[in-house]
């Protein structure tokens, strides 16, 4: 081996290291919970995964307890909440009424 394989061998190994080193590639959020796993990181936003879905159940269990005891908070009853979620929204229409 003469001294420009050896320089390119070296050079390879610092590159591999290098790159070996960054941790999680660049890649959409959406899947960034599942290469966090594959490499053994942990990562922040699953915390942000918990707090949004504990917030999603109180809010269910609210809206279990307005429909059966039948009663209305701030003036909203179970039934406008399901008439509003169920409301097809034209995208047009929302976007004019946006300030």
């Amino acid at each position: 081996m003469n001294e420009t394989e050896k320089r390119r061998r070296e050079l390879l190994e610092q590159t591999r290291y290098s790159y070996q080193e960054s941790g999680i590639p660049a890649i959409h959020p959406r899947y960034r919970a599942s290469y966090s796993e594959l490499y053994g990181e942990e990562e922040a936003e699953q915390g942000s995964l918990r707090i949004r879905t504990f917030i999603c159940m109180i809010l269910f269990a609210v809206f279990v307890f307005m429909q059966n005891e039948g009663k209305d908070i701030l003036h909203i009853s179970s039934t406008k909440v399901v008439q509003e979620v169920s409301k097809n929204a034209d995208i047009i229409d929302v976007w004019k009424k946006i300030p």
